[in-house]
């Protein structure tokens, strides 16, 4: 997509000046054969942890999914809806949906979610930061402090419950296809954000879709 517009931005000048167009063409292959390194060198250069994680992640298993969220102490959902045989199994999936704050149809959980480290410790050092400056207002003002919320998340992010407690989510991001048929969405714990959508594709996909749109609306 950044290629094809850039090309459509200097077309004129690469037409005008031959030097340019074999400097864009260069660019552009050393691009590629970078690309293809990449995963010779990841694998050089990687350590032993990081490789175990790569072939847990590779395999992508519901039944071994389940059997680790167990594994930690995690059980199914309960629910108090009665239903008949032919929906017992709807209603279960429902009530998973409920306590997630995810609804895919059809598309069980794969894989845990991966937890970016750098961004949750960036995210949670700029809520300091506003807690604080808050914190000295209400002090200069003399208001009457408020107890706020905290968001109850398990430490190793298997997302297995969404914080009923929260009133207001940050947001929700809806997954579609090209025809706008639309295959699941998903309420936001944090502020959205791209790599989040990767993450929750790698979920529920056995293999992450070549091309994704995203849109912040």
């Amino acid at each position: 997509m950044f290629v094809w517009q850039f090309l459509l931005l200097v077309r004129s000048a690469m037409d005008a000046k031959p030097s340019l167009c074999q400097a864009v063409g260069e660019l552009m292959l050393f691009c590629v054969v970078a690309e293809e390194e990449t995963m010779v060198r990841w694998e050089s250069k990687a350590q032993p942890v990081a490789k175990a994680y790569r072939r847990k992640r590779e395999v992508g298993n519901a039944a071994t999914y389940r059997e680790c969220l167990h594994s930690i102490g995690i059980q199914p959902p309960v629910t108090h809806v009665v239903a008949k045989r032919p929906s017992k199994a709807r209603v279960l999936e429902q009530a998973d949906e409920l306590r997630m704050g995810q609804s895919w149809p059809v598309r069980p959980v794969l894989r845990g979610f991966p937890d970016e480290s750098t961004a949750e410790k960036q995210r949670s050092k700029a809520a300091g930061k506003r807690e604080g400056k808050q914190a000295d207002k209400d002090k200069d003002s003399n208001k009457d402090k408020k107890v706020k919320e905290v968001k109850a998340w398990d430490a190793d992010d298997c997302r297995d419950t969404f914080p009923d407690s929260v009133l207001c989510a940050p947001g929700v991001v809806t997954f579609v296809r090209c025809c706008g048929y639309i295959v699941g969405f998903e309420l936001f714990r944090e502020t959205e954000s791209p790599a989040h959508v990767v993450s929750a594709l790698e979920q529920r996909f056995k293999r992450v879709p070549r091309v994704d749109y995203f849109d912040t609306a």
